[in-house]
């Protein structure tokens, strides 16, 4: 079914947009089409999927790892398929289903190409929406990887002193949320290693009086 006005509209507000009005994109859109699902009908399986990203531009759908567990739910203007667009994957690394009646638009790959061919600040814009995702899963697999409010204070310590001094420009809530740990919980390691003798705080220096136990503790 070809697009109406107001799913156009939803489709230029994609990220793959951004910076183009809506009248350069037109003859693109008059070859996109919309698709409908039925509530609690399957999008793509594991096995069964598009290299496309999809749009919602009615309802709302679900994205499942196994049976049971929801990864994210999409609504309106939202997309996803992104990632495995142009990788040699046989399988999709979820299950999408319609949660309620939804329809979607297809982006292939090929037409992505002619877009991006086109219109170059969209290769731009994938570009910088993948390199969000990257930054964006390395915060998550930092917090998973450091075991402790501790140990990420004394990582951070030993990365970042110049011969046993290490200055917290920004402030420590500012380092709370760089190391994702709660200010508080900041605070008491601090003071907890003062209490040890470990390092000595004045303002936003830290001096480190024993780098060894540092290491160790």
């Amino acid at each position: 079914m070809a697009l109406t006005a107001k799913q156009k509209k939803i489709v230029s507000s994609c990220f793959l947009f951004k910076g183009l009005e809506l009248q350069q994109l037109d003859t693109f859109f008059n070859n996109l089409s919309s698709v409908s699902f039925l509530t609690g009908e399957p999008i793509y399986t594991t096995e069964n999927f598009k290299k496309s990203i999809g749009i919602i531009t009615a309802g709302t759908i679900n994205a499942y790892k196994g049976k049971d567990i929801v990864l994210n739910t999409f609504g309106v203007g939202d997309c996803f398929g992104v990632a495995s667009l142009f990788h040699p994957t046989e399988e999709y690394v979820a299950v999408i289903q319609a949660k309620i009646k939804a329809e979607l638009v297809f982006i292939s790959d090929t037409q992505l190409n002619s877009l991006f061919r086109e219109y170059p600040e969209t290769a731009i814009n994938y570009i910088t929406f993948l390199s969000e995702r990257i930054h964006f899963l390395n915060q998550k697999i930092d917090s998973f990887t450091v075991p402790s409010t501790a140990a990420a204070l004394n990582y951070y310590l030993l990365d970042n002193q110049q011969n046993g001094v290490v200055t917290v420009a920004n402030g420590y809530s500012h380092l709370a949320r760089q190391l994702h740990i709660g200010r508080a919980s900041l605070y008491r390691s601090l003071e907890q290693l003062e209490k040890q003798g470990i390092i000595k705080r004045e303002d936003r220096k830290i001096t480190i009086l024993n780098i060894d136990s540092l290491q160790t503790s």
